[in-house]
């Protein structure tokens, strides 16, 4: 079980994960985002290595309707019975693991353990799909340790 010290990354983590996943399809899809479309360029910048404030990058381009957006991936995040089973089923270890996973790359965006602001959101997802620099190794590694949390979630362990 992981403790309360610890629960509040794994459950920011869970929730950040779930918008970024559902909110980058999103955005590869919706028109609303089109004002993005330079500060996507910041982002690919960035991912060859040179530092940019990602989040900083993304935020002049916000509108309202990305603001919307935002809320709306927000709130569709795991839910509490998802949140309840993580807690029950994993440990500490799992979010040291994860902590230690993000710890190592340098992506120029705040860690997926803590609350994220809007622009750090977008930011987020707007990378979902980037496989190359230290988005890509981040990705390719939380593959890895996703696929090892997700058979530990899955009913058919209980």
């Amino acid at each position: 079980m992981i403790s309360d010290d610890k629960f509040p990354a794994m459950q920011n983590f869970m929730t950040n994960f779930g918008a970024i996943t559902g909110g980058a399809m999103i955005l590869a899809m919706d028109k609303a985002f089109e004002p993005l479309g330079a500060t996507l360029g910041g982002i690919e910048q960035a991912l060859t290595g040179e530092k940019v404030d990602l989040a900083k990058e993304v935020k002049p381009s916000l509108n309202e309707a990305m603001l919307e957006f935002v809320s709306e991936v927000r709130s569709g995040g795991p839910s509490e019975e998802e949140i309840k089973k993580a807690r029950e089923r994993l440990t500490d270890d799992h979010v040291n693991e994860l902590e230690a996973l993000l710890a190592r790359h340098d992506t120029g965006l705040p860690p997926l353990t803590r609350k994220l602001s809007d622009e750090e959101l977008v930011a987020w997802i707007a990378t979902a799909n980037v496989e190359t620099g230290p988005i890509g190794e981040l990705t390719g590694e939380l593959r890895q340790w996703l696929g090892g949390v997700f058979a530990l979630l899955d009913d058919g362990n209980e």
